[in-house]
Parts: C-alpha cells; sequence; structure tokens
C-alpha cells in the first residue's frame, strides 16, 4: 500500500449548498466524535489547530491531499465551492486564491480580520431542510452586515455574554451546540434585532449574487474602465476622462449613511481615506480591500445583472482594448528606450559590462529587463562589443589563497546581521559597511574582505545587507505599528520617518492594511514584512516607477530651467561666486 493511500480520510463531509469551508470541518469534528480540536485539524491539516475564520484559509493542500482522487482537482473544488475564491476572482484577475505551494496565493488582503457571522434563521432553516445546522460563505464575505436570504441582521458575538462565536485557532461549534452560555438557536433567532436598512440587505443579495456566479475574468485595465464608464453615466464625471472624486464621495456617503459605512468600511471609520478611490485606477485596484470593491460596484451597478452586462460589453470592446494596450506599449517602450539610454550611457562612462551594470544599477536593469526583454538582450549584446578600457598588469599571485578566519567572518557577520535586525529600536539601513563594521567588534582583528580571499564572508555579507526599498518598508512598519495615535495624518508619518518624501509616500499608500497603534518590536516587522513577501531585495510597490533622483543627480522635468531631462543647474551658482569675493574696505587704516 502507498503512503497516500494510507493517509486517504474514510470520510469527509460533502458541502451543503453556500457551506463555509469551516463549517465543514466542525461537522468533520462532531460526526468524527474526537473529543479535542487537536486530534481533528491533525487528521486533516497535519497541523496544530489554526483559525479557519481568516479570508484565506491556510493548509488547504494538505486536506486535498487527503481525499480521494487528484490533489489538485480536490483544492480547486474545495476553494470553489467552500471558500471566497470564487468572490476574488471577479476583481482579483491573476491573483489565484490558492494554497499549493506553486500557485500563486493570495497572502495580502487589505482590511480588517473579521470574525464569524451566523444568521439563527439560516441554521434552524437548514436543520430542517438538510438535517445539519451548518455556516453559510455568504455570510463570511468582509463588509456584509445581513443575511441574504431572511434580511436578518448577521451575529458575530452572543447577545447575552458577549462572547464571540469565533475564537483564535478555534473550531466554530456555535450552530451546533450553542452558546457556553446556555443560549440555543431558537431562543437566539426569537431575540429582537435592529432592522437592517434597504440598501444593507440589497448589498448581501449583490454580494451572494457575486460569489455564487461564474467569474466574468476581467484585466486591470477593464475593471479600472469598467468603475470609469458607470461613474460617468451617472454624471459624475470631471473633463472628458476624469472623475469628479469629491461628487462621487458625497454621493456614496448619501446613499449608504455613514452609519453603514463605518461598519463596512474600516478606514472609512477612521477616516483614513487616502486612496478610497483605487478601484478606479488600473495600477492600484487590485491593492484595494475585497469590501471596497464589493460596496463600490453595488453602488455604481446596484444589481449584478447590469454588472454583468456591463462587464462583459467591456471584454467585448476589442478594439478599444488594443488600442489602449497599444498606448501602453508605445509608453512601455519610450520608457525602455530611456532605461537603455541611461545604461549604455554609464557603461561607457565607467568602461562597466553586463555584471559590473547589474551592481551599480541594480533598480534600472530590473526595470528594463521587465519592460522589454528584447531591448535587455540588444544591451548586453552591445557591451559585449564595446571597447573595454586597457588596464596596467599589476604583479599578482595567480592563485588567490582562501583565508583562515573566513569561516569566522562569516559566522561573525551573520550575527552582526541578526543583531541589527532584531534591535527593538528605531530602525536603521542594514548596509554592507554597517555589517562589517558591527562585526568587527567580535573579531580580534580587522580585515579588508576581499572575494577571493573571504568568499564565504562576502557571500554571507550579500545575503544579510538590505536594499533601499526594505529599510523603507521596515521603518514605515515600524512607525504605523508604535502609533499613539491611530488618526494621524500621512505627512506626519513621513516627517517623523526623514525618508525621502516621494518614496515614503508610496510604501504608506502601499501599506494601507498595516495595523496602526498596535504595539511595536522587530519581530512584529518581520513577521508583517513576510505576510506581505517583503524580502530583503525588494524593488518597491511599483517596480516600474521611475522616482525623481534628490541631490546633484536630479534632471529637469520641465524646460523653465534648462532642457528638459539634463541634470539640473547648480542654484544661486552667482550669488555663491560673488560671496567668495574678498570685501573692500572703505575705511582708511589707522595703524600707524
Amino acid at each position: 500500500m502507498s503512503k497516500r493511500a494510507s493517509t486517504i480520510l474514510t470520510h469527509f463531509p460533502s458541502g451543503l449548498p453556500y457551506e463555509h469551508i469551516a463549517s465543514r470541518v466542525t461537522r468533520f469534528h462532531i460526526q468524527s466524535g474526537n473529543l479535542s480540536s487537536l486530534v481533528t485539524f491533525q487528521q486533516l491539516f497535519e497541523r496544530l489547530p489554526f483559525s479557519l475564520s481568516a479570508l484565506v484559509q491556510p493548509n488547504l493542500q494538505k486536506l486535498a491531499s487527503r481525499l480521494p482522487g487528484d490533489a489538485r482537482d480536490n483544492l480547486d473544488f474545495i476553494e470553489i465551492k467552500s471558500t471566497l475564491r470564487p468572490l476574488f476572482q471577479q476583481f482579483y484577475v491573476g491573483t489565484e486564491h490558492k494554497s499549493g505551494p506553486k500557485s500563486q496565493s493570495v497572502r495580502w488582503i487589505v482590511g480588517e480580520k473579521g470574525l464569524m457571522k451566523i444568521c439563527p434563521h439560516c441554521l434552524i432553516a437548514d436543520k430542517e431542510e438538510h438535517g445539519w445546522p451548518y455556516l453559510h460563505r455568504s455570510h463570511q464575505i468582509p463588509g456584509i452586515t445581513t443575511c441574504w436570504r431572511h434580511g436578518a441582521a448577521l451575529l458575530e458575538r452572543c447577545p447575552d455574554c458577549s462572547c464571540p462565536y469565533s475564537l483564535p485557532n478555534q473550531l466554530v461549534e456555535t450552530a451546533w451546540r450553542g452558546c457556553s452560555c446556555g443560549l440555543n438557536t431558537k431562543a437566539l433567532a426569537s431575540r429582537p434585532v435592529p432592522e437592517p436598512t434597504k440598501h444593507e440587505h440589497q448589498l448581501a443579495q449583490f454580494a451572494h449574487d457575486l460569489i455564487e456566479a461564474e467569474s466574468i475574468q476581467l484585466t486591470r485595465a477593464q475593471l479600472a474602465q469598467l468603475y470609469r464608464q458607470q461613474a460617468h453615466a451617472l454624471g459624475m464625471q470631471y473633463g472628458a476622462f476624469r472623475i469628479n472624486r469629491q461628487l462621487l464621495i458625497k454621493r456614496v456617503i448619501a446613499f449608504f449613511g455613514p452609519a453603514l459605512l463605518s461598519r463596512i468600511d474600516p478606514a472609512f471609520r477612521k477616516k483614513r481615506n487616502t486612496g478610497w478611490l483605487k478601484v478606479f485606477e488600473e495600477k492600484s485596484n487590485t491593492e484595494s480591500p475585497l469590501y471596497r470593491h464589493i460596496l463600490m460596484s453595488f453602488f455604481l451597478f446596484r444589481s449584478y445583472k447590469v454588472f454583468r452586462e456591463k462587464a462583459i460589453a467591456i471584454t467585448q470592446e476589442v478594439s478599444q482594448h488594443d488600442n489602449l494596450e497599444s498606448s501602453k506599449e508605445q509608453e512601455a517602450a519610450n520608457a525602455a528606450d530611456k532605461l537603455f539610454a541611461q545604461l549604455e550611457q554609464a557603461a561607457l562612462r565607467y568602461h562597466s559590462d553586463i555584471t559590473q551594470l547589474w551592481a551599480s544599477h541594480t533598480g534600472t536593469m530590473r526595470r528594463l529587463l521587465k519592460l522589454d526583454p528584447a531591448m535587455f538582450k540588444q544591451l548586453e549584446n552591445k557591451l559585449q562589443t564595446m571597447p573595454r578600457r586597457r588596464k596596467k598588469i599589476q604583479p599578482r599571485v595567480l592563485t588567490a589563497q582562501l583565508a583562515d578566519d573566513d569561516q569566522l567572518w562569516a559566522q561573525a557577520i551573520e550575527k552582526a546581521a541578526k543583531q541589527l535586525y532584531e534591535a527593538n529600536d528605531w530602525p536603521i539601513w542594514v548596509t554592507k559597511n554597517r555589517i562589517i563594521k558591527s562585526a568587527q567588534s567580535h573579531m580580534k582583528k580587522k580585515r579588508t574582505l576581499t572575494v577571493d580571499e573571504y568568499p564565504l564572508a562576502i557571500g554571507m555579507l550579500e545575503t544579510y545587507a538590505e536594499g533601499q526599498w526594505h529599510f523603507y518598508a521596515r521603518r514605515i512598519a515600524w512607525l504605523l505599528h508604535s502609533l499613539i495615535d491611530t488618526d494621524t495624518p500621512d505627512y506626519v508619518i513621513r516627517t517623523i520617518s526623514r525618508l525621502e518624501y516621494h518614496k515614503c509616500r508610496a510604501v504608506i499608500a502601499h501599506f494601507e492594511d498595516c495595523p496602526r497603534g498596535t504595539g511595536t518590536s522587530a519581530q512584529v516587522v518581520s513577521d508583517y514584512l513576510a505576510r506581505r513577501n517583503i524580502s530583503r531585495d525588494w524593488s518597491g510597490p511599483d517596480p516600474t516607477r521611475e522616482f525623481d533622483n534628490p541631490g546633484r543627480s536630479y534632471r529637469l522635468r520641465t524646460s523653465r530651467a534648462g532642457k528638459k531631462g539634463e541634470l539640473a543647474p547648480r542654484p544661486y551658482a552667482k550669488h555663491v561666486n560673488q560671496l567668495k569675493k574678498p570685501a573692500t574696505s572703505t575705511s582708511p587704516s589707522t595703524r600707524g
């Protein structure tokens, strides 16, 4: 018998209509008669208990591999029928909601982590119809506060004891066994609750239709175009192509009401409206949280039928889409030409080859490779034929010998780098020089490290040194976690960070989901960056975006002070020269 055959589950509950994966796992726990959730999680996932109330459930590939049939097909079926993956696919094209190691996971979700929600009326109706009460996935959609079927308010906590129905790393057993205080489902359904508004119920129906419908597979450009066209059709147009954002926000607030918006959108509740309308921008609409896409889609279209008709019409506009793509290709080509010229100029000036350009112009090389791989290959071929500066031959040993303390230096560098990253203090830029200076305190003698003599130490240095973008991310994440006032404006954060203005602004906008004021430490910041897949060689929120170089390398963006694109002239040069001239004395000498 094969190893996989020996681990196949003898039974696992089939999904009931609209059932959430957390409900199926809990039903397995009850049917198996396990005394603790630890046994259940070991049987299904081979893991310690973890939360199943998150928007993206981890370790589902383990469960899929233990069911009969192909593991990949099982995983797809579970995620399509029992998770929020179909809802993500309506708005996040190319962002597969997978848990497998080879799939592209949605590992960052902008917004708050919610609790599991239940509708007592659905629990009673499901038990009568299917023989089992269970949890609906439509009720777990972020921002949804009402049952789409009964129009009743969804409950996250027991109204008597305020105990949440989903505790951290625990199964949700309230639907079957009632609350610990003794309040059962029938008594809960008979309790009077505030009547939801008309738009609140319609929003829940709209979200349910979205998650149960087949994905239209809109691209980011098509999704932004869909939103803009509908906003223009509703009279919220500013100029020929832009959106009247102030009018749009006023209408959204008037339509939903401040109270409902505060429950749906945490950013609105905290008065953090920076980037609130990113859904209309092609480059950033996939960064917007799921509840904001649902909120804006319902406001613009009011029903899923209209949304689907408009979306299909967008996908059928082939010629317009081709024109849009051609204009983008032209912009990318112009940007690639500019990058090619910069790299060619640097290679001619410093007599650099392709390896040296990667070391000195890493960001520019990455952007060129991403924008136009063919032009990158052209640059590589041109560098091979470019004449090199003739170097004087110096007498040297043909075969370099490895230093005896190479291993010791590698260990010292690793120890020093970890101490720098793990320091619970104001984050500093962990550069190669800083690591070496810190490592020298662990060594008896100072050394000049070369690649020939210290390959292990140099390799360790390359591993632990961080790029500028990673340093910016660490400092901004530290600041956001350590805020005392969670409503601190972004301009204050930029001032305190002491980072370059435009790059700092881009990182803050990218970290819209970062918890504020929750307390900080080096481990907290490291865990957050790991969840966002931000490594030490991170190339920034948008690798294709170019930032103006500050200081003497700044190039003119307009022609007011010189030719556009050239280096800026030195400011006040005439005044500086005048100040350097010796002052003439007007009083006669009194020396006698």
